[in-house]
């Protein structure tokens, strides 16, 4: 499974060059590491919602792994749980 490591500072300019390394992967089971992030924007948590979507559309395999303190802070904030940046695939 290919691993991306995200950016320290996951805002919009990092969430399009994240978003379009995603898009060379999609249709291919993919680990997000969110162990880096500082600082995590609105922006750069709807990318990883709609890359979520977008894998569980396709029925493949998605996980955003290893979320550091700030970003599960962040994630938390927004009413969300780092549960729903992830696929998983039934065989």
């Amino acid at each position: 499974m290919p691993d991306i490591q995200l950016p320290e500072i996951l805002d919009q300019r990092a969430a399009q060059k994240v978003a379009t390394l995603l898009i060379e992967e999609i249709g291919k089971p993919i680990k997000l590491d969110a162990s880096a992030i500082t600082r995590l924007g609105t922006i750069g948590v709807e990318m990883l919602l709609a890359a979520q979507r977008q894998w569980q559309s396709d029925g493949v395999a998605f996980e955003v792994c290893d979320w550091s303190a700030n970003a599960e802070k962040a994630i938390a904030t927004l009413g969300l749980s780092t549960t729903q940046f992830q696929v998983e695939v039934q065989s």
